[in-house]
């Protein structure tokens, strides 16, 4: 399957899957999106854009560092979408992609941006930036979210777990 394929079966319009983009910082969550045509969940109101409230009843916070995508703009959806979102029986489908890249290229990226690395973890950075991935794919699973793990650097090949995680020491 390729990404492209991952994204067409989530649909669009209200009843489509909302896909989280998960990552740390400088992993190239934004340019996926524009790369790849998602939208942040934002909804133009009054001549502003803002962003859908996630409601407790779809989302619960699962601790991980991600962005909620659509793959259709909410103002070209029907006018009751925001009803349907709001009753009881709407349920919202997830599915997750998980974006990484090496951790040298990470580093390079954090550095260009200003970021500094992280030096309240009793670990090395690099045992951090792993164990951050870690949590990621066990929060997918343990909450039944189906997903996919790309490498960010080239044309966003599709990982299996082993695989992307040995990509991030490279």
């Amino acid at each position: 399957m390729s990404v492209l394929k991952f994204i067409e079966q989530c649909g669009t319009g209200p009843n489509a899957d909302w896909i989280m983009l998960c990552g740390p910082s400088c992993v190239g969550k934004s340019h996926f999106m524009t790369t790849h045509g998602l939208r942040f969940a934002k909804k133009e109101i009054g001549g502003k854009e803002i962003f859908i409230p996630l409601r407790n009843k779809h989302f619960k916070h699962l601790g991980i560092h991600h962005h909620w995508t659509l793959t259709s703009h909410p103002n070209k959806w029907p006018n009751n979408w925001l009803k349907l979102y709001n009753s009881k029986n709407f349920t919202i489908k997830k599915k997750g992609i998980i974006i990484g890249v090496p951790y040298s290229t990470w580093l390079k990226r954090s550095e260009m941006r200003g970021f500094c690395q992280q030096e309240s973890s009793k670990y090395t950075p690099l045992i951090a930036f792993e164990q951050a991935y870690e949590k990621i794919f066990k929060k997918l699973k343990d909450n039944k979210i189906p997903h996919i793990s790309v490498d960010s650097r080239d044309n966003y090949p599709i990982l299996n777990e082993l695989s992307f995680m040995k990509m991030l020491k490279e």
